[in-house]
């Protein structure tokens, strides 16, 4: 009888240590289904990333270009601007601002892919650096477009408000 109880005890200590192995194993291979759905989910952006990047190097292009014209304009353009068009919504889609909105919408949808999660911020964060100077010098246009965006001059908070966060994140991991 002795015996018989020795040997449950033994089975009993032997299913334990096999369901903790058992458990190990799975939570083991649970990691690495993890890990492989992230590298392929990071592959599958790869496309997209590549796309941002050569696009991304033609907007820095611009920025160039449009810094060279904002200095030497800067708020005397803005009241021409704000004589011709009746809000900050019309100044925002004229004509004269064809390159500061492409700027502006570049910088908009990359934020807003960084805070959706379909692009990765440390890796855009790595690779391709927020433009201050653009930012800096653009902030009397962005706050009167924003402050009198509608007909009754009606703030729009939300104006650029990707751009904006993408900017925060930026610094914060600088």
């Amino acid at each position: 009888m002795e015996t018989f109880k020795d040997s449950l005890d033994v089975l009993q200590s032997l299913s334990i240590v096999g369901a903790l192995l058992y458990g190990i194993l799975y939570l083991y291979n649970q990691s690495r289904t993890l890990q492989t759905s992230r590298d392929s989910y990071r592959l599958s952006n790869w496309k997209e990333i590549s796309s941002l990047l050569t696009e991304d190097a033609k907007i820095r292009d611009s920025i160039g270009s449009f810094l060279e014209k904002v200095e030497t304009y800067e708020s005397v353009k803005l009241e021409k601007l704000k004589a011709k068009y009746p809000n900050g919504k019309r100044v925002y889609l004229s004509r004269e601002l064809d390159e500061f909105r492409k700027i502006a919408r570049h910088y908009e949808y990359m934020g807003a892919s960084i805070r959706l999660r379909y692009l990765p911020l440390d890796l855009l964060n790595e690779v391709v650096p927020f433009p201050d100077e653009f930012w800096d010098k653009t902030e009397y246009l962005r706050e009167y477009i924003g402050s009198n965006w509608g007909d009754n001059r009606i703030a729009l908070d939300t104006f650029l408000e990707n751009f904006e966060w993408m900017r925060d994140q930026w610094h914060r991991r600088r």
